[in-house]
């Protein structure tokens, strides 16, 4: 590269992506590329690709401390955002990158700046499982006197019920519900209507189910349709949840916007098991008729 740069008129030409030299030796953590590039051939450190990511993007994303380290010495604007929105301290968290987390901060990061979607970097962290970057960030936001179950994304919804739905996030909720504003939020909506709960119904997540009604969730909260946490369990097949909110004395008869109790919906999706659960607890009544005037025996019927 050092024999080229003499020979190339534009260090910056990009590929089809809109992807620099410096885009590429950044995505891939080559310090010296980055540096000669830089020092050298007079790379510009903001450059865009088609997505508007920097190489500080790609960077921060791949956990690259010693390039992030050199771009931000060089002047690399650290609170940029791409086209949807995400800063690099939004790409560290999603990666779990919690050394690079600590040098943008250490920077002027914006710990609640948000994306298109409304969600901060704090979202990402509970969004990916990292716990790490998570605690980090819960130190940084009681320094800001800030309460994170205030941050709400575009669709209302905060770091707790991400952390309550998604695949890795059991350690991101286990943290979380140690703060002390927690039980002031663990009933929180999003826009549908949703609890955490709900969502930890929606995903089969029994663990989190149960730390957040020994929290004080709310077992029979309703949302917008006016399902209830057993409701998504039941209609999601999973079974052992609906036996947690069972025991936790859910209402197994209430009814839903369309007149629809938790066997139903269990019955019309197939799921044996949790009809098994819920018919003792609902005292034999298979009988009761949703609002178009359909017993459970109907609905099993009509879906084979």
């Amino acid at each position: 590269m050092e024999l080229m740069l003499g020979q190339i008129s534009n260090v910056d030409i990009a590929d089809r992506g809109g992807r620099s030299n410096l885009h590429h030796a950044a995505h891939l953590g080559h310090y010296e590329m980055a540096e000669l590039l830089i020092d050298k051939g007079g790379a510009t450190i903001d450059v865009r690709d088609k997505r508007e990511r920097r190489p500080l993007h790609y960077a921060a994303y791949g956990g690259h401390a010693d390039v992030v380290r050199l771009l931000l010495g060089r002047g690399a604007e650290v609170n940029v955002a791409d086209k949807e929105g995400f800063t690099p301290l939004h790409a560290a968290a999603a990666s779990g990158a919690v050394i690079v987390v600590q040098q943008l901060l250490e920077n002027g990061a914006d710990l609640v700046a948000t994306n298109n979607a409304g969600n901060t970097p704090v979202h990402s962290a509970c969004l990916n499982g990292y716990v790490d970057v998570l605690t980090h960030f819960i130190t940084v936001l009681a320094d800001l006197d800030e309460n994170l179950f205030e941050l709400f994304n575009g669709k209302n919804a905060s770091p707790l019920h991400l952390a309550a739905a998604s695949t890795g996030g059991e350690r991101c909720l286990e943290l979380l519900i140690q703060d002390r504003n927690c039980p002031a939020g663990v009933n929180a909506k999003t826009d549908d209507g949703r609890t955490a709960l709900h969502l930890a119904a929606i995903y089969g997540r029994v663990s989190r189910a149960k730390c957040l009604l020994d929290l004080g969730a709310e077992v029979d909260a309703v949302d917008n349709r006016g399902q209830t946490a057993l409701h998504l369990a039941a209609k999601n097949g999973h079974e052992l949840l609906v036996g947690l909110l069972i025991n936790k004395e859910a209402n197994v008869s209430l009814q839903d916007s369309r007149g629809q109790n938790a066997l139903h919906l269990s019955a019309k999706s197939g799921f044996v098991e949790c009809c098994r659960r819920i018919i003792p607890a609902s005292g034999g009544d298979v009988n009761c008729k949703d609002s178009q005037g359909r017993t459970c025996l109907h609905l099993c019927a009509y879906n084979g």
